[in-house]
């Protein structure tokens, strides 16, 4: 029995000693045609990346107003709408302030960097009262940080629309920039900020 076993293993290991080298000079000879196919599949992926941009970029519309979903009442423009950290979406045009009401709430929210979201943010139409948002302290600035499920997109031509996702909104939401911030905080500078519990 045991002859057996030392027999087999033997016969094992020649095997792999014929095979090894073989397998190993497969994987060279082939190792720089598995790095051209690689390639080739990263710069389709790209292509049709930078494809889908371009389409996306096409599709962009100018003046969309964005719109209470419940009440219609327009709320602000594309124009007034900055993205913050690529994720959050504020409106920085203090007219806006006038069709809203702010509520101070606890802090949901805390990020490392310091920006905080808690309270929320409603419709002013006193028929309607739609929640559309929450509060953003970014900076030491406060801003209405919008709800994109909570508005209707309506374009040029008087078509609305809603969407799930921002990057399926036909219009560009511009980056925020550190003039904004310092237009902002400038308007905010003396100036306070009524909200709806402060009465």
């Amino acid at each position: 029995m045991v002859l057996e076993r030392e027999e087999k293993n033997a016969e094992c290991e020649r095997l792999m000693n014929e095979i090894v080298p073989e397998l190993q000079q497969f994987t060279v000879d082939r190792n720089d045609e598995w790095g051209r196919e690689k390639l080739a599949i990263q710069h389709q992926m790209k292509s049709a990346q930078i494809r889908k941009e371009k389409e996306r970029l096409a599709r962009l519309e100018t003046g969309c107003r964005f719109q209470c979903l419940n009440c219609s009442t327009t709320i602000c423009r594309a124009e007034d709408i900055r993205v913050i950290k690529r994720a959050h979406h504020v409106i920085i045009d203090r007219d806006a302030n006038r069709r809203l009401r702010r509520e101070r709430g606890t802090i949901k929210f805390k990020e490392p960097e310091g920006a905080e979201i808690g309270g929320a943010l409603y419709c002013m139409t006193e028929t309607c009262q739609q929640k559309l948002g929450t509060l953003f302290k970014y900076t030491e600035t406060h801003f209405p940080l919008i709800s994109l499920k909570c508005f209707r997109i309506v374009s040029e031509e008087g078509v609305g629309r809603t969407y799930k996702k921002w990057r399926d909104v036909p219009c560009e939401i511009e980056t925020f920039t550190f003039d904004d911030l310092r237009g902002v905080a400038e308007s905010q500078k003396g100036e306070k900020i009524i909200y709806h519990r402060d009465l």
